[in-house]
């Protein structure tokens, strides 16, 4: 049996813009001071299998993506991790997701983020509908 997470919500992370790499060929910017905070346009959601409700999971994994200027997430990592299994899948499903890039003077830019997925069972295997989006 398998089951969708009943709810997901992203959390950008807003510091001060600097760039957040010493890569001296990209610059990966932080949300503020003229940095738009990536959208996410496609969000594919990570499944909760049978084995994961076996053991009662639930709760939130923190994660940090770099969103390059096409939209395409990398450098994922799990900043609070939940359960290992768990987290590997949402590694793997937000590797999935499609942004509006960041924007900076009106230009799309590479940008560093935080995302925070929160777990929570749908009933019967019905996926409820994500929740909002928070800056």
């Amino acid at each position: 049996m398998r089951l969708v997470l009943a709810c997901f919500a992203l959390t950008i992370s807003l510091s001060a813009q600097q760039p957040a790499s010493t890569n001296p060929d990209t610059k990966v910017y932080k949300v503020g001071n003229g940095v738009s905070a990536p959208v996410p346009l496609v969000r594919p959601q990570p499944a909760y299998d049978s084995a994961d409700l076996a053991r009662n999971v639930h709760g939130d994994v923190v994660l940090s993506v770099t969103v390059d200027p096409q939209g395409l997430p990398h450098d994922i990592h799990v900043l609070r991790p939940l359960d290992p299994a768990v987290d590997k899948k949402v590694m793997e499903a937000l590797a999935k997701w499609k942004f509006q890039p960041g924007m900076k003077d009106g230009k799309p830019v590479t940008v560093q983020a935080s995302v925070v997925i929160e777990f929570n069972v749908a009933g019967k295997g019905a996926p409820a509908a994500p929740g909002p989006l928070k800056r």
